[in-house]
């Protein structure tokens, strides 16, 4: 999220509570709802993976002037993921993802190979270790709104997605959406191979 000056105060909440709890579409929303009700000018809202589905619901706010979507999903109002994915063939990755107890997560090969396949495999592995599992409801879980349809769009696509994240949010984006195709796995956010970003 990039805001006004009380963007830092809502860094501080975030590191709080964490990041998305990967449990469920609402809590998700309502924190974000909270961070932006403490932003004082025009704020952006950038998601990754399923957080495109939460700035999808929440960017309907006033105060948001644009949305980016970085390999990540976008549904339509009153559309699952499920629905939306299955426009689309089975991705390598869907073979990889292990369900216990309620919960979600991929496999180390799958992880590995279709999810961060352009990262350095010492950080990949670092990453795969603190892969948190997310529900089987975010799957299910509808948005109601469809922000991108009022607040200008752009898309970070990773054409060499094997998982399904950004093809969908390509899928509905806006005619004048900004959008940047790269061969990129998912992982796009930590990758040392966009343009300009010096490996970590």
């Amino acid at each position: 999220m990039v805001g006004g000056d009380s963007a830092a105060a809502a860094g501080r909440a975030q590191r709080d509570r964490g990041a998305e709890s990967a449990e469920s579409l609402e809590d998700d929303c309502n924190y974000t709802r909270r961070a932006l009700a403490l932003q004082d000018g025009p704020t952006v809202l950038v998601a990754h993976s399923y957080g495109g589905e939460v700035i999808t619901e929440t960017g309907v706010d006033t105060k948001v002037t644009a949305l980016v979507y970085c390999a990540a999903r976008g549904p339509d109002a009153n559309e699952d993921y499920t629905a939306l994915a299955k426009k689309f063939p089975a991705p390598p990755a869907s073979a990889g993802i292990v369900h216990a107890n309620g919960f979600l997560r991929l496999s180390e090969a799958a992880f590995l190979r279709d999810f961060a396949g352009d990262l350095d495999p010492v950080k990949a592995r670092a990453l795969y270790a603190v892969q948190a599992p997310v529900s089987d409801t975010l799957f299910t879980a509808k948005v109601t709104e469809a922000a991108w349809r009022r607040s200008r769009g752009f898309y970070a696509v990773s054409s060499n997605d094997r998982s399904h994240q950004s093809r969908p949010a390509a899928l509905h984006g806006q005619a004048d959406a900004g959008r940047y195709d790269r061969d990129f796995r998912p992982a796009i956010l930590a990758s040392s191979r966009i343009p300009g970003r010096s490996p970590a």
